[in-house]
């Protein structure tokens, strides 16, 4: 593992399937996939327009869940920053995971004014009328 950088993804399998199993091998391989596409917590909030941004839905959703866990006020900008940088989806389910009655950051972040400027430029996504 600590050379995987050195090795390209069938390799890596092969070695990983020779050493832990099938299964095994596999499932780390698909869990080291999807780690490598999301950014840090760090990178969102120092960078959050350069930031990477995971390219499959498993990644995306990750990210979103991430930060719906572990949102704080001091970096709550930085996230919306970040946040614009997705699909409508994952706003929507951000937004949607922010909704939801037991959350428990729910008065942080709809008290946020980049959170109330987002959701009153995206109410359609909440609106009966569609």
């Amino acid at each position: 593992m600590k050379m995987r950088d050195k090795l390209n993804d069938k390799s890596l399998t092969a070695l990983l399937i020779g050493t832990i199993g099938m299964r095994g091998g596999m499932d780390l391989m698909a869990h080291l996939k999807l780690a490598d596409q999301l950014p840090s917590l760090e990178s969102i909030k120092s960078d959050p327009k350069n930031a990477k941004v995971p390219t499959t839905a498993a990644g995306i959703c990750m990210v979103v869940y991430r930060t719906l866990a572990a949102i704080e006020q001091d970096w709550l900008n930085a996230w919306m920053d970040y946040m614009a940088r997705l699909d409508a989806e994952a706003q929507g389910m951000f937004a949607n995971g922010v909704r939801a009655p037991r959350y428990s950051k729910q008065a942080m972040v709809m008290q946020n004014r980049k959170f109330t400027q987002w959701a009153a430029d995206n109410s359609h996504m909440f609106s009966s009328d569609q």
